[in-house]
Order: structure tokens, then C-alpha cells, then sequence
């Protein structure tokens, strides 16, 4: 979706449900129907209109801009936040090369490798998951170990945050698929650092 806050913000809102349940409910006078809705949402913006105002708040310079039309809640669900800078003439000029070629094989090799510790780590779920973004709140308890004092950076961040219990359990995920392209073992606090470095910035 390019220039994300330009859409309507009905629109926008009703994307809440299947960012968080991968699923669309349509309800009618007689019948309500159920249909999968597992994708992934990518999303093109400038925080504000017009020329660079040198903030890097970006939720309150979407919040000015837009008035709203991008809520909190959908703010909440979105896990990766990333600045896109400035592109310069060489890098657009210049021509691609088989070393570029040889970035994109090992970042492929690297996600794969993640993607089967994830289904290993989960084998004894109840039901099938295989990636990290599946897991619900019970499952992220039962399924990720928490050393101390990944424990400890949680619970900081998340009071000095004022994270919602939505917010603290997709920074779990996001650190534990950190972790798991690190080939880590464990969420270390260098992975909780990094996916916080992720989230919009307030």
C-alpha cells in the first residue's frame, strides 16, 4: 500500500482484524462467514507533507499531518518500522552486479535457516506453527525462554515505553526472529535492543 495514510481510514481500520487474527469476518443480517486472510502488509509513507520538518518523531508528525487517520491501533500492529533514506544519483545510476546477486542467495540461506529452527523450536505446540509471527500470547509463554536479564530490558522497556500487552508480545516476536537469524539459541538483549530500534518511533 503506497502513501499509506492517504487511503481512507475506514479502510485502514479494517485491517486491524486480519493483521491480528489472519482472518476477515463478514457478518450479515442472517449469516456471518469466516475467510483466511494470512498476508503481509507492506506499507509507503511520508510521515509528513511538504519538505522535511528534521523531526524523527514520526507518530507525532503523522498524528499533526493526517489527523488520526492512521490510529493507534494500527500503528500497534505494524512490527517493522523503517526509515528509507535518500537515494543518490550513483547508487540509482549504477549497475547491478553478480555481488549483489551473492547478497540476495546468502540473506535467502540465512531465512531459511531461521524459518527451520522456528518449526523445530515449535514441534511440541498444540497446533502447527511455523514461524514466530504465529505464535499467540499463551504460545510465546510456553514456547520462548527468557533469561533474566532479557527479562529485566522487557520489563524496562515496556514501563518506559508504556507498551501495550499487543506491543510486548509482537517485540517478543520480532526479537525471538532476530535471535533465530542470529542463529541464537536464546533471545539475548541485543536482539530485544534491535527489535525495539524497529517500532515506530513516539
Amino acid at each position: 500500500m503506497d502513501e499509506f495514510p492517504e487511503f481512507e481510514r475506514r479502510s485502514l481500520d479494517a485491517l486491524r482484524q486480519p493483521l491480528e487474527d489472519r482472518v476477515v469476518t463478514v457478518s450479515r443480517v442472517q449469516h456471518t462467514v469466516e475467510f483466511p486472510a494470512d498476508f503481509a502488509l507492506l506499507a509507503a509513507m511520508n510521515p509528513y507533507r511538504g519538505a522535511e520538518d528534521g523531526t524523527t518523531n514520526y507518530a507525532a508528525a503523522m498524528a499533526d499531518t493526517y489527523k488520526q487517520k492512521v490510529s493507534g491501533p494500527i500503528l500497534d500492529r505494524i512490527d517493522l518500522w523503517l526509515e528509507v533514506p535518500h537515494v543518490d544519483y550513483d547508487t540509482l545510476t549504477e549497475k547491478r552486479t553478480e555481488h549483489g546477486n551473492g547478497e540476495t542467495q546468502a540473506a535467502r540461506e540465512q531465512i531459511e535457516a531461521a524459518r527451520e529452527r522456528a518449526q523445530h523450536r515449535y514441534q511440541s505446540l498444540d497446533r502447527t506453527v511455523r514461524t514466530n509471527s504465529q505464535l499467540t500470547a499463551r504460545e510465546i509463554e510456553q514456547a520462548l525462554e527468557l533469561t533474566a536479564d532479557v527479562q529485566e530490558l522487557l520489563k524496562t522497556s515496556s514501563q518506559k515505553l508504556n507498551l501495550s500487552p499487543r506491543s510486548y508480545h509482537r517485540l517478543l516476536k520480532v526479537a525471538q526472529t532476530v535471535a533465530d537469524l542470529d542463529d541464537a539459541d536464546h533471545i539475548k538483549s541485543k536482539h530485544v535492543l534491535e527489535a525495539l530500534q524497529y517500532r515506530v518511533k513516539q
